[in-house]
């Protein structure tokens, strides 16, 4: 979580902490050319990570998951993906910035709380991202065996 935004923003609050998912692109996997992410606020060792891409691509038999706590006591939060650029068949491409799926946040995130807005921070979840309810199954299953309680797992479906 950051004190302040990274430079740039891409439209998020730079008044606001905010995290985001960073990944390491594949070997030979393509990512448009974006600009390049460096945590100059934060904790000194957010400030010594390299810069790195916030675009990356998703299959339809792949999935990001992330297992870990609702952010702590704050005003909100909300974990969306977005689609930043698309291409036509020409190949031309338009920034569109448009998110993915409805944003879950505290009102509708399922978490071992009271149900209660104020009761979803700080508390264990999983949120499988995906455009494949059969992928999303899968891993639901796998967690559902590992002892991972199904009542913290949320489901963010994306269009595929």
């Amino acid at each position: 979580l950051e004190e302040k935004s990274p430079d740039g923003c891409y439209g998020n609050n730079p008044t606001s902490p905010y995290g985001i998912y960073a990944f390491d692109s594949l070997a030979g996997e393509y990512v448009d050319d974006i600009p390049s992410l460096k945590f100059n606020h934060g904790t000194e060792e957010q400030k010594r990570l390299p810069p790195f891409k916030l675009a990356h691509r998703i299959r339809e038999d792949e999935a990001y998951v992330y297992i870990g706590k609702t952010p702590p006591k704050s005003a909100y939060f909300g974990f969306t993906h977005y689609t930043y650029i698309t291409h036509d068949r020409n190949g031309t491409s338009t920034t569109v910035f448009g998110s993915l799926s409805d944003t879950i946040n505290p009102s509708n995130i399922q978490v071992d709380s009271d149900g209660s807005f104020d009761d979803a921070f700080d508390k264990d979840v999983v949120i499988i991202t995906t455009p494949h309810r059969g992928v999303y199954s899968d891993i639901q299953k796998a967690l559902d065996y590992a002892g991972v309680p199904s009542d913290i797992m949320n489901l963010q479906e994306i269009p595929s």
